[in-house]
């Protein structure tokens, strides 16, 4: 296989089929992230808490063990046949290796949980994640240059600005848009803070 870069055509190897999996890749990514934003949106909408997904057995958690099942069977009836047949198996009856799957299957209800669990309780708290991700605040330091000094406090304005605007973004867009978003952000800081 020939890895060196075909530097003014698009390869022989990048095929019609693959560009067809890049789109439908991105496309599901897309869909998939507004599916999930508008999930949180009705769940906020509804008074879901974000502490209903914490395990009922911890601190802090408003589930009720008959809440945590429901949660947990509706978070298993998004997954496919062939998991919830592998889940709904005795693991003793399993062999090693299906016995790992399952053990994977499982770990997926827990991190769809915690997903639920963050997403709702950046929209329900955004001032506990904010005040942890704040930048310090600096002192502008005065050079006796009224131009410079002037130019120093704009540039320490719009870098809070935009330290603001990106944690705004954290606490309320979903999590792919925000880290897209914040990218562009992060420039934008760059730019200012180097002129």
């Amino acid at each position: 296989m020939n890895k060196l870069n075909e530097a003014k055509a698009t390869p022989v190897r990048y095929t019609s089929e693959l560009s067809i999996a890049v789109t439908s890749y991105s496309k599901a990514g897309e869909t998939a992230n507004n599916k999930m934003g508008s999930s949180i949106d009705v769940l906020h909408a509804g008074g879901a808490w974000w502490t209903d997904f914490i395990s009922p057995k911890s601190e802090g958690s408003t589930a009720t063990p008959e809440h945590h099942d429901a949660i947990t069977a509706d978070i298993v009836a998004g997954f496919s046949a062939a998991d919830r047949k592998l889940l709904a198996t005795p693991t003793k009856s399993l062999d090693e290796e299906v016995k790992v799957v399952k053990r994977a299957v499982q770990m997926k209800i827990g991190a769809y949980r915690g997903a639920l669990a963050k997403w709702l309780k950046n929209r329900q708290e955004p001032e506990a994640k904010a005040d942890k991700t704040r930048a310090p605040q600096q002192a502008v330091a005065k050079t006796g240059d009224k131009v410079v000094d002037e130019a120093n406090a704009l540039v320490a304005k719009a870098t809070k600005k935009v330290a603001d605007l990106q944690n705004w973004m954290v606490n309320n867009l979903p999590e792919a848009t925000s880290q897209e978003t914040a990218k562009h952000a992060t420039g934008m800081l760059n730019a200012i803070s180097t002129h």
